[in-house]
C-alpha cells in the first residue's frame, strides 16, 4: 500500500494565505500499490506528475458526472414528450381504423338497415379500431 502523504506544515500554508498567494486544498489518501502504479505509469506516458494526472482524473470525473446529472434531466423531458406522441398517435389512428370499417360498412349496406343496426356498425367500429390501436401500441 502507497500512502500519498501531505509534506507541508500549516503555519507555512497561513503564512501563504495571508500573502494572498493562491494555494490548493490538500489531501492525504492511501492506495493499493496496483493504483499507484498504473497512476505512475500512466502519468509519466503523459510526462505529468502523478499529483497533476490525479487531479485531471478527478476533473474529467466531475465532468462526467455533472453531464450525466443533466442527461437524466433531459431524458425525463424526452419521455413526457413521446408519451405524448404516443397518445395523440392513438387517437389518430382509433379515429383512421373507426372511420375505415364504417365506410366498408356503408358501403356494402348502403340502402339496407335502419338506423338502430347502423349505431350497432358505429360502436363495433370504434371498439374494433381501439383494440388494432392497442395491438399496435403494444408492439412498440
Amino acid at each position: 500500500m502507497v500512502i500519498i502523504s501531505c509534506n507541508h506544515h500549516d503555519y507555512i500554508r497561513l503564512i501563504k494565505i495571508y500573502a494572498g498567494i493562491k494555494i490548493m486544498e490538500r489531501i492525504c489518501i492511501s492506495l493499493p500499490d496496483e493504483m499507484y502504479n498504473l497512476l505512475f505509469d500512466k502519468a509519466q506516458q503523459k510526462k505529468s506528475t502523478v499529483s497533476h494526472y490525479i487531479r485531471h482524473l478527478m476533473d474529467l470525473g466531475l465532468k462526467v458526472e455533472e453531464m450525466s446529472e443533466t442527461n437524466t434531466d433531459r431524458n425525463d423531458g424526452s419521455k413526457k414528450e413521446l408519451e405524448l406522441i404516443i397518445h395523440l398517435l392513438k387517437k389518430v389512428l382509433n379515429a383512421d381504423f373507426e372511420t375505415r370499417i364504417l365506410v366498408r360498412y356503408l358501403t356494402a349496406n348502403l340502402d339496407v338497415g335502419k338506423e338502430e343496426d347502423h349505431e350497432q356498425m358505429r360502436e363495433k367500429a370504434k371498439l374494433k379500431a381501439e383494440s388494432l390501436v392497442e395491438g399496435l401500441m403494444e408492439s412498440l
